[in-house]
């Protein structure tokens, strides 16, 4: 099964399933409608090739990007990002195990001590300080709180980091999904009780899953604070094709460090 799912824009949340001669546009006639300025009429097309999924530009006017590069022509591999317009897309090759939700504990490191850590190694780190800089800055410069969140997920898809939500944890130990969130979590994941107590007692806990059809990891740092007497949690995901590497694992944390000053 091949297959998009929408992380941002118009049709955020939704899942296509694709095949030869899929269009993606603006005009009400094409297999995949955007409504939206950006998006050309007929903007791309999905064509087989000896089994191969292959995305074309048909001359848009604002042209096609993957992974963050403008293309006329590219072959599709799983987890690449397809930019149409302002709409971005997930590319999956696999079953429903894409949508299953279950995770195994990773790993846990003490909040604190990686603060201090990933603080000293900012200051000499080009890649810590462009997260820094390119999430915080807008945060400082908007005086629309709404405005800024909502160019948020933007800002925090560039560093390849598919999914994220801001959750609270309510008194019955459950995840409350807050407006903050990206819709590919349509299902939050469970925490049990030791997942909890690592996170109360100022832990970053990191689970993941398996995703066995895609031949990926997707691995979830949970990154815990506290506001007045509400307690919430920082979920930042990324797909990988490996175990993930300490440096990915540091950016994770790092991008959770900033986010904890934003609310």
């Amino acid at each position: 099964m091949k297959l998009i799912y929408a992380t941002s824009g118009k049709l955020e949340g939704n899942c296509y399933p694709l095949k030869n001669g899929v269009t993606i546009g603006r005009a009400v006639d094409n297999d995949i409608t955007i409504n939206d300025s950006y998006v050309s009429k007929l903007h791309t097309t999905f064509f087989d090739h000896k089994g191969d999924l292959y995305i074309i530009d048909n001359n848009s006017h604002n042209g096609l990007f993957i992974n963050n590069i403008r293309y006329r022509l590219k072959r599709l591999h799983p987890s690449d990002r397809v930019k149409i317009g302002k709409n971005v897309f997930i590319y999956f090759e696999g079953e429903e195990d894409i949508f299953q939700r279950k995770y195994n504990l990773f790993s846990y490191v003490d909040k604190d001590s990686v603060r201090v850590t990933l603080l000293k190694e900012a200051e000499q780190h080009e890649d810590y300080l462009q997260i820094f800089y390119r999430v915080l800055s807008p945060y400082l410069q908007f005086n629309d709180g709404e405005k800024f969140w909502k160019n948020l997920k933007n800002i925090v898809y560039r560093f390849n980091i598919e999914n994220f939500l801001l959750a609270e944890i309510g008194k019955n130990n459950k995840l409350r999904r807050t407006d903050i969130s990206t819709s590919f979590y349509d299902k939050i994941p469970e925490i049990d009780e030791k997942t909890l107590t690592l996170l109360d007692e100022g832990n970053i806990v990191t689970l993941y899953r398996s995703v066995k059809s895609l031949n990926l990891q997707e691995y979830l740092v949970m990154y815990p604070l506290k506001r007045k007497d509400k307690f919430f949690v920082w979920i930042l995901g990324r797909f990988v094709q490996r175990e993930i590497k300490k440096e990915e694992l540091n950016q994770l944390y790092f991008t959770g460090l900033i986010l904890s000053f934003l609310k």
